[in-house]
């Protein structure tokens, strides 16, 4: 899990559940991370210097905005604009959106 995933707002708030394993921790992610004498160990992050950060984001590959290629992308939403749709809120629509789009590029091709 990288440093950023564990500070992007909102994440880790859900509770990890006792186990059976003695050895695994429970409690809130957050709360683990931020505060480990709590859980009887301590805080095992290396602190590095700006320059060897910035090697390593540049040699990570971020998502994109858009999530798939492009022109897939822009050609669904052509075919959306043209049928009136709007993106799911639900997964019926999304399903129900998904068979249409499907069909409309299948026509295309």
């Amino acid at each position: 899990m990288s440093w950023m995933t564990l500070h992007r707002p909102g994440t880790h708030t859900h509770t990890i559940r006792p186990s059976k394993n003695l050895n695994v921790p429970s409690g809130r992610p957050n709360v683990m991370f931020a505060l480990p004498e709590l859980y009887g160990t301590r805080d095992f992050l290396s602190p590095i210097e700006d320059y060897d950060f910035q090697l390593c984001k540049n040699e990570c590959i971020f998502r994109q905005t858009k999530p798939c290629d492009p022109d897939l992308y822009e050609l669904c939403n052509i075919f959306m604009a043209e049928s009136n749709l709007t993106l799911a809120t639900d997964p019926y629509q999304a399903v129900n959106l998904y068979m249409h789009l499907r069909e409309a590029i299948r026509a295309c091709v």
